[in-house]
């Protein structure tokens, strides 16, 4: 699927952001990156991504904001998550090697995937947007 330009420059500039913090350059992006809805920018969601487990890609969450918040949408459901938030929520994972520094099979890729998502993160369930002419824009 061909995305429009002003997606891909979208997508493109977020990932030209700084990392907030020291960033192995190996670490992974989601394949599904993409920017929000209308509807997901106006709660705050400035990127979003589809993976069928509840996974967290450090990637993104480097170039966020404290307040900016990142999407996820998992087999079990959508969840909205500010970097502040995440970081608070789910310190275990930011310590954690995987998302740190990346897995022994794969290093730098600085990724945590967990199946069913943690308990803490049904506090941040985000409604299923219907699809929009506005999707992806």
């Amino acid at each position: 699927m061909d995305l429009p330009p002003a997606t891909l420059r979208g997508i493109q500039a977020f990932r030209d952001r700084r990392p907030r913090n020291e960033l192995d350059q190996r670490a992974t992006f989601p394949r599904s990156l993409r920017m929000p809805t209308g509807e997901e920018s106006r709660r705050g969601v400035v990127v979003a991504y589809a993976t069928a487990n509840f996974a967290v890609y450090r990637a993104v969450v480097e170039r966020l904001a404290p307040a900016e918040r990142f999407r996820l949408e998992t087999q079990f459901g959508p969840f909205e998550i500010s970097r502040a938030e995440f970081e608070r929520e789910f310190a275990w994972i930011t310590e954690s090697a995987s998302y740190a520094t990346g897995s022994p099979s794969m290093p730098g890729r600085c990724y945590y995937v967990q199946g069913p998502p943690p308990a803490a993160a049904w506090a941040f369930a985000a409604p299923s947007d219907p699809p929009s002419s506005e999707a992806h824009s």
